[in-house]
C-alpha cells in the first residue's frame, strides 16, 4: 500500500491492520478481523 491516511505506521507495520476500502493483498493467504470496534487500538476510529 502507498499510503494510509487514517492509521498509523504502528497498526499497519507491527500490527498489521488495514482498511478494506483501500487494502490490496499482498498474498493469497487472508485473515478477516470482525468487530474491530472492540479493539482498544482502533476504538476512535471504527463507527
Amino acid at each position: 500500500m502507498d499510503m494510509q491516511q487514517i492509521l498509523s505506521e504502528e497498526e499497519v507495520e507491527e500490527k498489521n491492520v488495514r482498511l478494506t476500502c483501500i487494502g490490496s493483498a499482498a498474498t493469497d493467504e487472508v485473515r478477516i478481523v470482525y468487530n474491530a470496534k472492540h479493539l482498544d487500538h482502533l476504538q476512535n476510529r471504527v463507527i
